[in-house]
């Protein structure tokens, strides 16, 4: 899928901790790599599409990603969910993803999580957030 990666906002992530992450998890190498990602407005709707890469050891057993829409002071306002693929995704292999929703007209920015089919938590190497073009 062609695409231009769209470069993360020059913000401080603020460190959000989910169930099963901790002191552990923040010094752990990225399990997914956002290869390729490209938001915009089309119309009535925000489109989201890209690519990402295992770059972990293991085999992934499938692939979710979670969209949080920012507003300019950097609160989520929605949440979308998007299943990149439930086959097993092996070291180097890639996925590709493009969905949409009805566009937000607060939301600036989005920033990524990940998660396996059965809820296993991956880090992503770059979580945005990354600018609604």
């Amino acid at each position: 899928m062609a695409g231009v990666a769209a470069a993360p906002l020059a913000v401080h992530a603020q460190v959000r901790q989910r169930a099963g992450r901790g002191k552990k998890d923040k010094e752990k190498p990225p399990d997914l790599e956002i290869v390729e990602l490209k938001v915009r407005r089309d119309e009535k709707l925000i489109t989201v599409d890209g690519r990402v890469r295992n770059i972990s050891a293991k085999p992934m057993k499938g692939v979710v990603l979670f969209f949080e829409f920012l507003e300019a002071d950097h609160k989520m306002i929605s949440r979308m969910i998007a299943e990149v693929t439930k086959d097993a995704v092996a070291p180097g292999e890639d996925g590709t993803f493009e969905t949409q929703m009805r566009d937000q007209s607060r939301a600036v920015a989005v920033r990524l999580d990940a998660e396996d089919i059965d809820g296993r938590y991956f880090n992503v190497d770059k979580p945005g957030p990354y600018e609604i073009e």
